[in-house]
């Protein structure tokens, strides 16, 4: 070769290892790099070289052009050489192994994304720990590595990424708990850590991060309750804490969040009813699920206006009362002030402010406490018919009951004779008929105020030994009367239902012998009907004991009373009952919501414990997964969860099966 040959030799070569290259030049390795630092250029390499780069479904450019920007899934800036790696995004691409913690000394790099999600291609993972190190990027914004196989803890340090704004670590293999320092971060719009092995409680501090959307917790292993400081972030459209171990209530302060559009709590322990307020709340939100706890939805008249039922997956149980989550007065109060509601017509009342529709009855109207009890109902001229109930007894501390001036027949129950703190009674200008029992006419003998005036002209008080020993007359504006005969309607002292082979034994038993007839009554879309009676003990030998079977109801939650008709034309209601009637030894309600986009609900519960299993298939008969194996308990109820994860549209099969074979099948139609 001549001279000069030799000097144009020498000056490409100088070129192609001082200056840019083509994107078309071979790569010769890291320090012959200029549109990198060398630093910045062997963190990448060494992150190929960590993750089995030779099997990335798509490595174009890697370890093979001398630009490193042009390298699949990595952007740089724009500007003078050496550029600066912003983002790296390597999702779907069949990752392996572990990220090197020198990727955190990619000062500038604002979006780390290796998510592995996706329908129908089994990708490989990333394994190993987060490095902690990850925490200190300065300008990171996006760090998102779901779906993948990371093990370990979330590391802490995290929380120092002060720019970041969605963190997804959801579909990995973490454990530990959820770390506090989380909440240090007040740029984070969404953060994502479901479907790992977290447990410990949910920290208050994530309840302060002022920009956050979207909190997704769900499918781990969470403890504790809902910190009722989440109705603080008032910016989140999305709250998912579904299949956990929380427990307690819902707390009043998610009402707060009334920018949330999908909301699910689903497969938890919480328990306890929704308040009217709450209930209002879940009907606004487009998407919500509250099944697979033992969560309810009261069927009281305050939530007749409801818009959507079922809600949340949760339909109106007759069984369902607010007084099992009050503190204040005792829940026994409670339900003496619900009977009293259910049975003098509360949805009609003039005014039922707060009634049945929240956990706190001494702030229901006419109610007041002291000291936490219940010791004065003042409902006068508010528009109530119906009975008084014999559960008024449950109001032990009242010493004033003022149920004056309203339409309120039937007889006065005796147990109202136990108000022994009473010192005020007005039951004036009502309808109620019958004679007045010793125990009622003792204790308006004795308190300072009372009036039974203005009644029908049956009510009265006879003119026997045992009301003259009270040594007063008139009592409570009544005179003894000697044409008033004892009371025609016997006191029903229990009423109990027991459920085989989807029959119902009704039996009651009363506090005197009895020809009065009994008509039992089942609910049916908010209203009685009655389908029997019975008007003869059940035996010779037991003269106050009566029953009668039900057949023929559906299965599913029923709700029975019976009403007491003496000859005389007096009547009286009986405190209701609610069973749970199964067909074939079990129940299984129908899916909600079907068709659906996301996820579909079925709750199932068996009469008896034995194990069962529920199958997905799809329209071709083949089996696509199991929702559950095993053994619930007698009257638990579970809830099989179809979830669109991994499934094209079409009509499914959920295939229900005992130790006895098929039990039932229904159709899902998945719809996106």
């Amino acid at each position: 070769m001549s001279p000069l040959g030799r000097i144009v030799t020498v000056m490409l070569v100088g070129t192609c290892l001082h200056g840019p290259m083509s994107s078309r030049a071979q790569f010769l390795g890291c320090q012959y790099i200029q549109q990198l630092t060398l630093e910045a250029c062997q963190i990448l390499e060494k992150l190929y070289n960590h993750t089995n780069g030779r099997q990335w479904f798509n490595a174009s450019g890697w370890l093979r052009s001398n630009q490193p920007c042009d390298w699949y899934g990595i952007t740089c800036a724009s500007g003078a050489w050496p550029r600066s790696i912003t983002k790296i995004h390597l999702s779907g691409n069949n990752l392996t192994g572990e990220l090197p913690g020198e990727l955190s000394l990619l000062t500038q790099l604002r979006e780390l994304v290796i998510d592995n999600s996706g329908r129908g291609v089994r990708f490989k993972k990333l394994t190993s720990n987060i490095p902690a190190v990850l925490g200190a990027f300065p300008h990171l914004e996006m760090l998102i590595l779901s779906e993948n196989e990371l093990v370990g803890t979330i590391p802490a340090e995290l929380g120092n990424l002060s720019n970041l704004r969605i963190l997804k670590l959801d579909g990995n293999k973490l454990t530990g708990p959820v770390p506090a320092a989380l909440g240090q971060l007040d740029s984070l719009e969404e953060l994502d850590l479901s479907n790992n092995s977290l447990a410990g409680s949910i920290p208050e501090d994530i309840t302060t991060l002022p920009d956050l959307r979207i909190l997704s917790l769900s499918n781990n292993l969470l403890t504790g309750i809902i910190p009722p400081e989440l109705g603080a972030l008032t910016t989140l459209i999305a709250l998912d804490l579904s299949g956990n171990d929380l427990t307690g209530v819902v707390p009043a302060g998610l009402t707060k969040l009334g920018g949330l559009i999908r909301l699910s709590l689903a497969d938890n322990q919480l328990r306890g009813p929704l308040t009217l307020n709450m209930a209002a709340f879940m009907t606004g939100r487009t998407s919500c699920f509250l099944e697979g706890n033992t969560l309810c939805l009261p069927d009281a008249p305050p939530y007749d206006a409801l818009e959507a039922t079922p809600l949340c997956g949760l339909k109106r149980d007759p069984a369902c009362s607010l007084c099992t989550d009050v503190r204040e007065p005792a829940s026994s109060e409670c339900r003496g002030l619900e009977q009293v509601y259910l049975a003098t017509d509360g949805a009609q009342w003039t005014n039922s402010s707060n009634w049945l529709a929240t956990t706190a009855p001494c702030d229901w109207f006419g109610v007041t406490c002291t000291s936490g009890a219940v010791t004065e109902l003042s409902l006068p001229a508010n528009n109530l018919t119906g009975h008084i109930p014999i559960a008024i007894d449950g109001l032990p501390d009242l010493k004033t009951l003022d149920l004056s001036d309203n339409a309120i027949a039937g007889e006065i129950p005796e147990e109202l004779g136990r108000l022994e703190q009473l010192e005020r009674l007005n039951l004036s200008v009502n309808q109620l008929s019958g004679s007045v029992s010793v125990p009622v006419a003792a204790l308006g003998a004795t308190i300072p105020a009372c009036n039974l005036l203005g009644n029908d002209p049956r009510l009265c008080i006879p003119d026997r030994s045992s009301y003259q020993s009270l040594g007063v007359d008139p009592i409570c504006g009544l005179a003894l009367s000697a044409t008033c005969t004892p009371g025609v309607l016997a006191r029903i002292a229990s009423l109990a239902a027991q459920v085989t082979s989807g029959e119902i034994l009704l039996t009651w038993s009363t506090n005197r012998p009895s020809t009065n007839r009994f008509d039992v009554e089942v609910k049916d879309n908010g209203a009685f009907r009655v389908i029997g009676s019975a008007d003869t003990p059940a035996s010779q030998d037991q003269p106050l004991t009566y029953s009668f079977v039900v057949t023929g109801l559906p299965a599913g939650q029923h709700v029975l009373r019976l009403h007491q008709h003496a000859p005389s034309g007096a009547s009286h209601y009986s405190e209701e009952v609610s069973v749970l009637v199964f067909a074939d030894g079990h129940v299984v309600m129908p899916a909600f919501p079907n068709p659906f986009h996301d996820t579909t609900s079925i709750p199932y519960t068996a009469d008896t414990e034995e194990p069962m299993s529920a199958l997905l298939y799809d329209a071709t008969g083949r089996r696509v997964r199991t929702l559950y194996h095993g053994t619930p308990r007698a009257h638990q109820t579970i809830t099989l969860r179809v979830r669109s994860d991994n499934l094209v549209n079409g009509l499914y099969y959920v295939r229900v099966i005992g130790p006895d074979g098929i039990r039932a099948t229904q159709a899902v139609l998945l719809l996106r």
